[in-house]
C-alpha cells in the first residue's frame, strides 16, 4: 500500500529473513514519520502519515512472489544497515544488501485474500488475520482517491469494494461506541446516509460535535468518499516526559514552558515545581493515551485523571486546584489556535 508521500524513514536495526520457498534474504524495517510532521486524519480511521512505528506486516517475496506473514518468517539476524557516525559498530557485509520488504499493494492485499498464505504449514486466515487485511483493502482503495486518483479503475472495482465493506460491517458491534464511528462510515460508503447519520446520532455529545457535523456535511452532499477530518487546531499530539507539546495545523508548538508561565501567572496559590511536573506528566498521558485523536473531552476527564494520579503518589492536592490549573492550560490552547476555540 502507498503511503502517500508522506516521508517515513526507516528506523534502526533491521531484522533479516529468509522466504520459506526460495531462501532469499529480506530486509524487514520499521518506519516512522519523524516528530515534526503534521498528521491528516481521515473518515475511514487511517492518519497519513501513521502514528507511531509500523512495518510490514505481510510481506511479499519478489524472487518466488510468495505472500508471507512477517512474524512467521524465519529471523535469521538483526542487522545494522546504516550505524550511526562515530558507532563502533561495523556494516556485515553478507546482509548489506538484503532486499528492503516493502508493504503490499492493494491488488497484492487483494490477493491474499484468495491465496493460502504461506507459514511452515499451509492454513487458511483466521478472523484477526482476514480483518487486518481487508481494512488495508479499504485503505487501499480509498488512498486513490487521497491520491488525487479515481476510487474504481478496474470493472470488477466496484463489486470488490462493496464486498469488502460488507464483511468489514458484519461482525461490528453496535454496542461498541468505537465500532459505531465504523459502522456509519461504512454505510456512508454504501451509500445509505440515513444509516449513517442514525448511527451517529448515538454518540452525538454537543450540539457543535465536529465528528458527527463533518459527517453530516459529507452525506448531506450525497458523498461516498472517504473524507479528511477538518484540522480545528490540533492535529497531532506529542507527549514528552514533564513536557506538553501539542503539534498544531499551522505548524505552531504549545511546549510546556510557555504552558507552565500561564498557569503560574494566573494561579493565587503556590506551586512547587515538583507538582507542576506530576501535574504535566498526567495531562499528557492522559491526553495522548487515553482521549487519543479525535475524541470528544468531557466535563471533568482529565482532571479527575490528574487527581487520581496525585493520589496514586500519595501526594495530597485539592480537586479544585486540579480544576483551576486544567482550564488554564485549556484557555491557553485556545489562545494559541487549539482545538479547544469557542
Amino acid at each position: 500500500m502507498q503511503h502517500l508521500n508522506c516521508n517515513l524513514l526507516p528506523l534502526r536495526p533491521a531484522w533479516i529473513h529468509k522466504c520459506y520457498n526460495c531462501e532469499k534474504t529480506l530486509s524487514v524495517d520499521y518506519y516512522h514519520a519523524g516528530s515534526s510532521v503534521i498528521r491528516r486524519d481521515f473518515s475511514d480511521g487511517r492518519a497519513v502519515p501513521p502514528y507511531g512505528p509500523v512495518y510490514p506486516v505481510i510481506i511479499k517475496c519478489s524472487k518466488c512472489e510468495t505472500i508471507f506473514w512477517t512474524n512467521n518468517l524465519i529471523r535469521i539476524r538483526t542487522y545494522v544497515k546504516s550505524p550511526k557516525a562515530g558507532s563502533n559498530i561495523k556494516i556485515d557485509e553478507r546482509w548489506e544488501k538484503s532486499e528492503r520488504a516493502a508493504f503490499l499493494t492493494l491488488d497484492e492485499y487483494i490477493e491474499a485474500l484468495t491465496k493460502c498464505i504461506n507459514r511452515s504449514t499451509c492454513e487458511e486466515l483466521n478472523y484477526e488475520e482476514e480483518e487486518y487485511i481487508r481494512l488495508r483493502i479499504l485503505w487501499g482503495f480509498n488512498d486513490r482517491m487521497r491520491g488525487g486518483e479515481p476510487l474504481f479503475q478496474h470493472d470488477s472495482d466496484k463489486a470488490a469494494f462493496t464486498e469488502n465493506i460488507y464483511w468489514l460491517l458484519k461482525d461490528l458491534n453496535m454496542n461498541d461506541s468505537f465500532h459505531r464511528t465504523k459502522i456509519a462510515e461504512l454505510h456512508r460508503n454504501l451509500g445509505e446516509f440515513e444509516k449513517c447519520m442514525e448511527v451517529l446520532k448515538m454518540d452525538r455529545r454537543t450540539p457543535n460535535d465536529w465528528m458527527y457535523d463533518a459527517f453530516e456535511k459529507e452525506c448531506n452532499l450525497k458523498s461516498t468518499l472517504v473524507f479528511e477530518f477538518p484540522r480545528m487546531g490540533i492535529s497531532r499530539k506529542l507527549y514528552q516526559q514533564n513536557d506538553i507539546e501539542l503539534y498544531i495545523s499551522e505548524g505552531r508548538i504549545i511546549d510546556s514552558g510557555k504552558a507552565k508561565r500561564a498557569v503560574y501567572n494566573r494561579i493565587k496559590f503556590e506551586l512547587p515545581n515538583y507538582l507542576w511536573n506530576e501535574i504535566d506528566t498526567a495531562f499528557g498521558d492522559y491526553w495522548n493515551n487515553v482521549i487519543g485523536m479525535g475524541e470528544y473531552i468531557y466535563e471533568g476527564q482529565i482532571e479527575q485523571h490528574i487527581y487520581n494520579h496525585m493520589k496514586s503518589r500519595k501526594i495530597i492536592f485539592e480537586y479544585e486546584k486540579v480544576e483551576i490549573i486544567t482550564n488554564i492550560i485549556f484557555d491557553y490552547m485556545s489562545m494559541t489556535g487549539g482545538l479547544f476555540e469557542d
